[in-house]
């Protein structure tokens, strides 16, 4: 029997590993860097903060990128259940796939749509139309929404987010 998150359970095992590794790799370098400071190899606490810094950024850099590829992940995800009512509904006009294409070449083929162009709000909707689902009521759907605006605020505002 296959299964259908295979993928999915994949991925976020590999993301599991990346970040583990990071953190295990930071740990070290910052239990080094402690005990330079204990041997007083750190004239100036600016020199012991400054030392600090690479294993940090990296921390917050790879916090970051795994961030990033879960909300990938579920966007993905999401588009995919998101597939067959927005390729049976009358309101997204095709052409949705070459078949639809009169002719075969780079300006038609530019004119195929994908459900991956809808905005996510427009996924959500198409979901819950379909299914008779409102994601709202799922466990850690807000959590899922938490994330993906904390994602789009590092793409767009630094990390700054609207109250």
């Amino acid at each position: 029997m296959s299964n259908p998150f295979f993928f999915v359970k994949l991925m976020l095992r590999s993301l599991q590993d990346f970040l583990d590794h990071v953190s295990a790799d930071a740990g070290r370098e910052l239990d080094e860097i402690e005990k330079h400071n204990q041997d007083g190899m750190y004239l100036e606490f600016e020199d012991y903060e400054a030392a600090l810094d690479p294993p940090f950024i990296r921390l917050e850099i790879a916090s970051r990128a795994v961030l990033y590829e879960l909300v990938a992940l579920v966007e993905t995800e999401l588009q995919m259940f998101a597939y067959s009512p927005w390729l049976y509904s009358p309101k997204y006009k095709g052409p949705k796939s070459i078949i639809e294409l009169n002719r075969i070449d780079e300006e038609s083929l530019s004119k195929v749509k994908m459900v991956s162009d809808l905005r996510f709000n427009d996924i959500v909707a198409l979901i819950e139309g379909y299914y008779r689902i409102n994601l709202n009521s799922l466990p850690k759907w807000k959590k899922v929404l938490e994330m993906r605006n904390m994602v789009n605020s590092f793409k767009h505002c630094q990390g700054f987010q609207d109250s």
